[in-house]
């Protein structure tokens, strides 16, 4: 039995912290931000928003189902299935008997205006300050939907290299690295909790030590995971004791010389 901080329970045998973390993140709340559903209400509303979609291949109102329907008139259509209602039925037992839940984004959005249901994103990022930030904005708006997101941050320019438009030199990856992390801890996810994000380069970017050894510092880029992508080759050269042949996003080849030196 769950009890709620609002007085309401329901027969959903979870214990009271898993009725916390509900609360605070997942239930639906009111314009006053009071909770205004039960957590067995949420797994309802879960099963239902996805079971509708069992409307395209339900012979009867397959043909019914235009792109241009609206959702209430998808809802409405789906009263009539029982094939619907047998799958919200199946998939509301299995995670309400905890085998299992699907990601944060459709426990937060199934059902509701948003309906934004992904969890991760994957967002290009150019070489030039208006691809760059305008990255940064479409990351605020996919974390402010309750999305994560992962970059590869292997077409900017290492560090030092010169920018003809304005004689002066790039800041390289990790400066703009520490850009997406500073905004990321400013935008939520779905206004609930800090945004998640992956970053990777690629193991010949002549920053990708750098890159590597960034995170050696406890709390440094706290909202970033961080990888390093190696082709077959290059993991083949490290297990020869070998060298990585670093290149320039914009087409300067660096030697094993300069890579024993960096």
């Amino acid at each position: 039995m769950a009890k709620y901080n609002n007085g309401i329970e329901d027969d959903w045998d979870i214990p009271s912290s898993s009725v916390t973390v509900l609360e605070s993140r997942y239930l639906t709340k009111d314009n006053s931000g009071n909770v205004i559903e039960t957590g067995v209400e949420l797994l309802q509303r879960v099963a239902w928003d996805i079971a509708v979609a069992e409307l395209q291949w339900d012979p009867e109102f397959k043909e019914k189902v235009k792109p241009n329907i609206s959702k209430e008139d998808l809802y409405e259509l789906a009263k009539h299935s029982e094939r619907v209602k047998k799958t919200a039925k199946e998939f509301f037992e299995l995670m309400k008997n905890g085998y299992f839940l699907p990601n944060s984004p459709t426990l937060m959005n199934a059902g509701k205006k948003l309906q934004q249901l992904s969890a991760c994103f994957v967002l290009p990022i150019g070489d030039s300050i208006e691809e760059i930030f305008e990255t940064m904005k479409n990351m605020a708006i996919v974390h402010k939907s309750g999305g994560g997101t992962g970059f590869s941050f292997s077409k900017l320019r290492p560090n030092g290299s010169l920018i003809k438009s304005t004689q002066g030199y790039s800041p390289g990856p990790l400066s703009f690295l520490f850009s997406y992390n500073e905004s990321a801890g400013q935008i939520t996810q779905g206004g609930k909790r800090r945004g998640a994000n992956m970053g990777i380069i690629r193991a010949n970017h002549p920053d990708a030590l750098c890159f590597a050894r960034i995170k050696g510092t406890e709390g440094v880029l706290s909202n970033f995971n961080l990888s390093i992508a190696f082709s077959d080759e290059e993991i083949e050269a490290v297990k020869k004791e070998g060298y990585i042949e670093l290149k320039d996003p914009q087409g300067k080849e660096y030697t094993s010389k300069n890579a024993k030196k960096r």
